[in-house]
């Protein structure tokens, strides 16, 4: 969030974390429209990058 150069994008998925992950990158989402999050069951590396295709 800090970043000088203020023109990119953050995408988060979220797989079916276990922990507070979810939470923290809710957060981000609201304080910064650059952050971008998506949230679904796990389904492992190969189903978290098919998301963001």
């Amino acid at each position: 969030m800090n970043q000088t150069f203020k023109d990119f994008e953050v995408i988060m998925v979220d797989d079916g974390s276990t922990d507070d992950s979810f939470m923290i990158c809710q957060e981000y989402v609201a304080r910064d429209n650059r952050f971008k999050l998506f949230h679904q069951e796990n389904k492992g590396l190969a189903g978290a990058q098919e998301t963001l295709v």
